[in-house]
């Protein structure tokens, strides 16, 4: 008296075979593979950021990148003075210096760059 397993039996047992090798795999991907894998990327993160941090406190000062400065940021900006433009409207203005002698003075104001004269008259507008 043995136990005799019909076609459809068969049939059966495969599926539920089947059915549980893809639920270990899904299970397996969702408990340690993805976790693995989020837990590598955050230490190679980490690492990455390690280094850069290093790279950056092992530059010298001078060799690091920014913006250009302009000639002469380093000066202390000239005194505010107004000026009265065509209209009669006074105008707050700060002297810049240029690099060479001149017998004007270029002054920087909310609305512009002005070319002055001695006597404060706008001679023209930059």
């Amino acid at each position: 008296m043995g136990v005799y397993v019909t076609t459809a039996g068969r049939g059966r047992l495969w599926a539920t075979v089947l059915a549980a090798l893809v639920g270990l795999a899904l299970l397996t991907t969702l408990l340690v593979l993805l976790p693995l894998a989020a837990l590598t990327m955050l230490v190679g993160m980490a690492l990455s950021g390690a280094a850069l941090l290093a790279q950056r406190a092992a530059a010298p000062r001078a060799a690091r990148p920014g913006r250009a400065r302009p000639a002469g940021a380093n000066e202390a900006a000239g005194p505010m003075f107004q000026l009265v433009d065509a209209d009669g409207v006074a105008i707050a203005a700060r002297a810049v210096s240029l690099a060479g002698p001149s017998e004007h003075t270029l002054a920087l104001t909310r609305d512009g760059y002005v070319l002055v004269d001695d006597t404060g008259r706008v001679l023209h507008r930059l």
